[in-house]
C-alpha cells in the first residue's frame, strides 16, 4: 500500500489551527474516498504549508495588490453560488402551487 501525500499551500495568517485541522481531516476523507479503502486512513499524509505573502505573486503582481481583486472575485462567486442555491431550494415551492 502506498502512502498518499496531500500538499496544500496557504497564505500565512489566513487560517486558524482549528481550520487547518479541519482542512487536514477533510483532505484525508477525500483521499480515502478516492482510494476506496478505509485502510488508507492510517497512511494518508497531509502537509499544510504556509507561504509568505510577499513571495506569492499572482498574475505577475505581489499578493498584496492582487488580494483586493481576488476578494472582489470571491465575493462575486459567493453571491452567484448563494443565488443558485436559493433558486434551487425554492424551485420546488414554485412548482407545487395549486
Amino acid at each position: 500500500m502506498s502512502c498518499p501525500l496531500v500538499n496544500f499551500k496557504l497564505a500565512e495568517g489566513g487560517s486558524t489551527e482549528k481550520q487547518q485541522g479541519d482542512m487536514a481531516a477533510g483532505l484525508t476523507d477525500v483521499t480515502v474516498d478516492f482510494e476506496g479503502s478505509e485502510a488508507f486512513y492510517e497512511v494518508v499524509w497531509v502537509l499544510i504549508e504556509k507561504l509568505r505573502r510577499n513571495r506569492w505573486p499572482i498574475g505577475g503582481q505581489p499578493f498584496s495588490i492582487r488580494q483586493g481583486v481576488l476578494k472582489g472575485q470571491q465575493q462575486q462567486m459567493a453571491g452567484k453560488a448563494t443565488r443558485h442555491l436559493y433558486h434551487r431550494a425554492h424551485a420546488d415551492q414554485r412548482q407545487v402551487r395549486p
